[in-house]
């Protein structure tokens, strides 16, 4: 389902466009430093059932158990476990569900919700092709937690009608970086979410920017399959130069078979997880780096959210209530990102998220006595200032002396507001 979500937003949202085309940039810009970037990574996934009234376990509405042990393998597969089958690289990606909510309670990472009184969905769930169910709107618009923070699957009865279990049907669909945060995430059929499946590994690399590996082929439409353009491997077909570019392999797993797009044998290009071949086993060694740069590039929240944490005790209510005037404005009011030790956290501008943001239960950093770190704050069109305060006493009252601990009046637009913040002996 991504290539037709994708090619679809691209036609008609501007913004989604435009955000492809500039991650693109940035990946392409940032890929020579992969090499560097960490071992490994977790990401925090909330899963949200969306059921019929049946009870749990039973149908659609999976399983606690089935759940846990479908992330489980699909953990596997980013670790290139060859007990359970796999190669190629360890990715250095780990899916943990969540333990804290956004407002700070605990939780599983897994959430429920009863869709028996939408007749629609009950009939035919999502639809993406067709007119039956309903729009994927109807679901993730009450259900989605932050895509900043957490990373959202949503399980589902139907897509156009179809659950997976005879016949042709889609088995899910995940959107790249760019999309709003209205859509994004992965969504999946029950039925596909089990130990077992690749599924959701596919859909997980779409998330991190992988496109298939014989992107390009259809450029004639689906019924005039030919082989992708490979002018120059870094911007062609996948973007990647260790996957041959190929024709879609849909009922072949034979690797000695002839690649009609380089004369060779189709090896392991057959095997790729983002191939549509029945015999996924392997990333290779530049989808690592593409999947690792889009997540520290594009999804930076991901990496430095708290959700795979238990929720700690609650800081204080703030003493004072922040004052905000001109909150209708559309002028990019407001910080857009900011980098300070290992938090990394990107925002929306006042018309997109309010005027104030309450994200601490979702990111943080930790910092040492006695030692400064360099403060990052983006702003965007206009001229702004910038104010840091930290509360160290935890009181609430960030008046106190020495709570102000980065000021920046720096004119300029767009602009980056950066220094260092030192941290007291004994804060």
């Amino acid at each position: 389902g991504f290539e037709l979500m994708h090619d679809i937003l691209m036609m008609r949202n501007e913004e989604y466009r435009y955000h492809v085309r500039l991650n693109e940039q940035l990946i392409q810009r940032n890929l020579a430093n992969a090499a560097s970037l960490r071992s490994e990574y977790t990401i925090p996934v909330v899963v949200h059932v969306i059921h019929t009234g049946s009870d749990v376990g039973e149908g659609e509405n999976i399983s606690d158990q089935q759940i846990i042990d479908a992330i489980a393998y699909t953990n596997q597969l980013f670790k290139a476990d060859p007990a359970s089958g796999f190669s190629g690289p360890d990715i250095g990606l780990e899916l943990q569900l969540a333990k804290r909510t956004p407002d700070c309670r605990p939780t599983n990472g897994i959430v429920r919700w009863d869709f028996s009184s939408n007749t629609a969905y009950v009939d035919n769930g999502i639809n993406i092709e067709s007119s039956a169910g309903v729009n994927e709107l109807v679901v993730k618009g009450d259900t989605r937690w932050s895509n900043k923070d957490y990373y959202n699957i949503w399980i589902v009865n139907k897509i156009d009608g179809a659950d997976g279990t005879s016949g042709s049907f889609t088995a899910g669909y995940a959107y790249f970086p760019g999309a709003s945060e209205e859509v994004d995430g992965t969504v999946l059929l029950a039925t596909q979410l089990v130990s077992g499946s690749t599924t959701l590994g596919h859909e997980i690399g779409h998330a991190l920017n992988l496109y298939h590996t014989f992107q390009g082929d259809a450029a004639g439409g689906l019924n005039n399959l030919s082989c992708p353009v490979n002018d120059d491997c870094n911007t062609d077909g996948d973007r990647v130069c260790d996957t041959d570019p190929h024709v879609r392999s849909i009922f072949t797993c034979n690797k000695d078979e002839t690649n009609e797009c380089t004369g060779n044998p189709l090896g392991d290009v057959i095997t790729n997880h983002m191939d549509y071949s029945s015999c996924s086993e392997e990333f290779t060694q530049g989808q690592k780096d593409r999947m690792l740069t889009a997540l520290t590039t594009l999804r930076p929240g991901l990496v430095s959210s708290l959700g795979t944490f238990e929720p700690p005790q609650v800081p204080a209510d703030p003493i004072c209530t922040p004052i905000v005037e001109n909150v209708d404005n559309s002028f990019g009011m407001g910080p857009y990102k900011v980098v300070f030790n290992t938090l990394d956290a990107s925002s929306g501008t006042y018309t997109t998220e309010g005027a104030y943001v309450d994200r601490v239960c979702t990111q943080g950093t930790t910092v040492q006595p006695g030692e400064s770190y360099t403060i990052e704050v983006y702003t965007d069109l206009n001229e702004q200032k910038v104010r840091v305060f930290i509360d160290f006493n935890n009181n609430g009252d960030f008046s106190e002396t020495g709570e102000l601990v980065f000021s920046s009046n720096a004119i300029g637009k767009p602009q980056i507001h950066s220094g260092s913040i030192a941290i007291p002996d004994n804060p």
